[in-house]
């Protein structure tokens, strides 16, 4: 690609070296025993090489691809729904940094109160999904006002809403069921998915990977 489009190689050999000091950070995550402010930084630093990945793919898939004109509304509530599942995760790690600290001190003991004594960031994290909710819902009527039904912008919004059901159930079984390891794991990978459903959704409102299915 570098003769067609430099900054597809610029951006794969930047997400490599951000790879390589990821996976240092990792490391020192693990030897800090999750020390709390690392959690969170090496917990975006995954979100930002995930936007990397999809921007330099969105690139390379839309190169001589005329550019939308949409309005304004819609760039605005996609990164409204962007910004706040940024900003999800981000409480999301801090709720797993408080369950730690409440576990050590109760030496592992006692798992179904863990919930109940992470406080008031617990109940923040979990109001702030119906924020999220109801953004995304918004979100998705404007796209299907704008876009036709085949088109790639409705097809990532019925993902993105599938994702946050299942991100829904997920959170209900982590709230009731005394923080199941398989629930944690799940909850993680589907939030770090609806925010790359919802990238890439932003950068296909710019130009599309598939101009069939777009209202002019």
């Amino acid at each position: 690609y570098w003769s067609s489009n430099k900054l597809i190689t610029v951006l794969s050999v930047f997400n490599v070296l951000l790879v390589g000091f990821q996976g240092w950070l990792g490391s020192i995550v693990v030897s800090t025993n999750l020390v709390a402010w690392i959690v969170t930084v090496h917990m975006l630093i995954a979100l930002a090489i995930l936007a990397i990945t999809i921007t330099a793919y969105h690139i390379a898939k839309t190169i001589g691809r005329p550019r939308l004109h949409k309005k304004g509304i819609v760039y605005v509530m996609t990164f409204i729904a962007l910004a706040l599942s940024v900003f999800q995760i981000t409480i999301g790690t801090e709720v797993r940094e408080k369950i730690d600290s409440v576990s050590s001190h109760l030496l592992g003991g006692y798992r179904e109160t863990w919930v109940q004594q992470a406080g008031d960031i617990f109940a923040n994290h979990r109001n702030l999904a119906l924020l999220v909710l109801i953004v995304n819902i918004m979100l998705y009527a404007l796209i299907r006002k704008g876009f036709y039904r085949h088109s790639i912008h409705q097809q990532l919004m019925s993902f993105n809403f599938l994702i946050i059901m299942l991100q829904i159930v997920t959170g209900i079984v982590l709230s009731y069921w005394a923080l199941p390891p398989f629930a944690q794991a799940a909850h993680i990978v589907l939030a770090s998915l609806i925010f790359g459903v919802q990238f890439y959704l932003l950068l296909n409102l710019y130009r599309s990977a598939n101009v069939q299915g777009v209202r002019v």
